[in-house]
């Protein structure tokens, strides 16, 4: 979905922000991972680790959005919306994680909503998934960061 399609259906909008609103932004994300990662190898808890991995990378993605100037409008779909529209800011990068963190935003939904239980292996490419968009992210932030301004 384009930026300007979810611009127009008002599922996004453009904001003031600042470098500093995504750094504190990328920091939760980066704090909820640690906890996700931390605790990886308890077991009768992968569900919960699980979302929290998932959580991580929804935040990832809004401080996408807000070093761009965007945030997402609360209500039906928001998660999915934040990812799309990160991936679309992100420009092409990290395809493979991005088709594997949109199966994720669906698994995760099952398990909150339903009986789905995860497997380590899953929790595992998902923890692998989003350290790596998580570290993009921060580069992102300290290049725009050294250029002083919001796109």
């Amino acid at each position: 979905m384009s930026l300007q399609r979810l611009l127009n259906e008002e599922k996004i909008e453009r904001i003031n922000t600042t470098i500093n609103d995504a750094k504190i932004k990328k920091e939760k994300a980066f704090k909820v991972y640690r906890f996700s990662y931390e605790n990886l190898k308890l077991s009768g808890y992968e569900s919960n680790v699980y979302a929290n991995i998932y959580d991580s990378i929804r935040l990832g993605c809004e401080s996408v959005l807000l070093f761009n100037g965007y945030k997402a409008r609360k209500g039906e779909g928001h998660h999915s919306i934040v990812i799309e529209c990160a991936k679309e800011l992100m420009k092409g990068e990290l395809q493979n994680e991005f088709n594997r963190i949109r199966r994720m935003r669906r698994r995760r939904h099952d398990i909150e909503y339903g009986s789905l239980e995860v497997s380590r292996a899953d929790m595992i490419q998902a923890a692998k998934d989003a350290k790596k968009l998580l570290v993009r992210i921060s580069e992102l932030i300290q290049e725009m960061d050294l250029q002083g301004s919001l796109v």
